[in-house]
């Protein structure tokens, strides 16, 4: 009776601990590092441009020998709802992003007008994204943001 009490203790933890991991988890070296988050409000979409660091070498050695090292890769998406911008945003990327290296969000005139608390709100709800980050408005246009620091090999979010 000890012993059939002692078995099933141990069946039921052996079970328990393959079912308590991170099994769904990716690596951080699995998912695009984000540096910088644009939010644009363009008529009754929502715009989201991310800026990606690019730390894996390229694929083709003639771009290596030429010595082009984009550093930084910009990704735009729209959507009607921030959640359609960011699944829009996912589809075109190879790797899910991941928002804990965040420094810094952009938030446009128009974002800014139409209102962000939303995004406010999902800026602090969600678990992933950078909690510590700087938060700036701007009157450009958010394609003309990135666009300054394309060919540099500094991040906009680092600047």
């Amino acid at each position: 009776m000890y012993y059939k009490k002692l078995l099933r203790t141990i069946l039921i933890v052996l079970l328990i601990f393959p079912l308590a991991g991170r099994w769904d988890s990716l690596d951080i070296n699995e998912k695009d590092l984000t540096t910088t988050v644009v939010v644009d409000k363009i008529k009754d979409d929502y715009a989201f441009i991310v800026e990606i660091a690019n730390l894996s070498p390229r694929s083709s050695s003639e771009e290596r020998r030429q010595g082009e090292t984009e550093t930084f890769s910009v990704v735009s998406s729209k959507g009607r709802t921030f959640a359609k911008a960011r699944l829009d945003l996912d589809r075109k990327l190879p790797k899910p992003i991941f928002l804990g290296t965040v420094r810094m969000l952009v938030l446009t005139k128009d974002m800014a007008e139409y209102g962000i608390a939303e995004y406010m709100f999902r800026l602090r709800n969600l678990y992933e994204y950078r909690k510590a980050l700087n938060v700036v408005t701007t009157a450009q246009d958010a394609e003309e943001i990135i666009e300054l620091q394309s060919g540099s090999t500094v991040s906009a979010g680092h600047t």
